[in-house]
């Protein structure tokens, strides 16, 4: 769950994300063993172009404890980004699931 709160287009994302129910409802981290975890964790993603077919990304993640979270996250944001390369695959038309 999540609500942006500031979108640059080509540049710069800015959201709050927490980890929440099938109905939307916020969960804390102690449901997922992580009783550290803040409520909400503040996300800033910005864009920089490397060359005319290159594009370098910057993930910077707020109020988040520096522990088994942060292997969490980069797993997480990996699995995103290889989802993402599959669905941009020429010619694919289906949704990437898992």
């Amino acid at each position: 769950m999540g609500t942006y709160s500031r979108i640059d287009p080509q540049e710069r994302l800015e959201f709050n994300q927490s980890f929440s129910d099938a109905d939307g409802n916020v969960l804390p981290g102690a449901t997922f063993d992580m009783p550290d975890m803040p409520d909400e964790v503040r996300t800033v993603v910005t864009f920089g172009s490397v060359d005319e077919t290159t594009t370098s990304i910057t993930i910077t993640q707020y109020e988040q404890p520096a522990d088994q979270a942060v292997e969490y996250a980069v797993a997480g944001w990996n699995q995103s980004f290889d989802k993402m390369v599959r669905a941009l695959q020429p010619g694919r038309t289906a949704d990437v699931e898992s």
